[in-house]
């Protein structure tokens, strides 16, 4: 999601360990584009394999969102309407919360898409793997 423009990091996959890994192999730095990151996703989400599972995806937000309020209601409400559940885990980035806490909140259906706030210093990958989102 940083960078001069979104990257796809990983595929569609059910492997923990492979998450895991590519998580160690992010690049620090650039501008954060949120709402470009969910609709590239949501695009993802169209070539999955077994088109009746669940369609989740796992945002990892480590930089301020530069997005605005009205632009990610709006897209909060859409991905809703297509049932896509939206984990978000905002990493080390305090003024991140409150902007993300109401996305989650809209985007959120039959208790399906989860906040995950890990403070600076803590251990990403067990905060992960202890929380709902695993």
């Amino acid at each position: 999601m940083g960078g001069t423009s979104c990257t796809m990091m990983e595929t569609l996959t059910g492997n923990v360990d492979r998450v895991m890994g590519t998580m160690t192999k992010l690049p620090i730095g650039g501008r954060l584009h949120f709402a470009n990151a969910l609709q590239i996703a949501t695009l993802a989400l169209s070539y999955r394999i077994n088109q009746r599972s669940e369609k989740r995806i796992i945002a990892f937000v480590g930089s301020p969102v530069l997005d605005d309020a009205k632009t990610l209601e709006k897209l909060a409400k859409k991905l809703r309407k297509d049932d896509v559940a939206v984990d978000v885990i905002a990493l080390g980035c305090e003024e991140n919360v409150d902007i993300l806490r109401t996305f989650v909140d809209t985007v959120n259906k039959q208790e399906n898409s989860r906040l995950l706030v890990i403070p600076p210093g803590s251990n990403v990958e067990d905060a992960v793997i202890t929380s709902a989102i695993n």
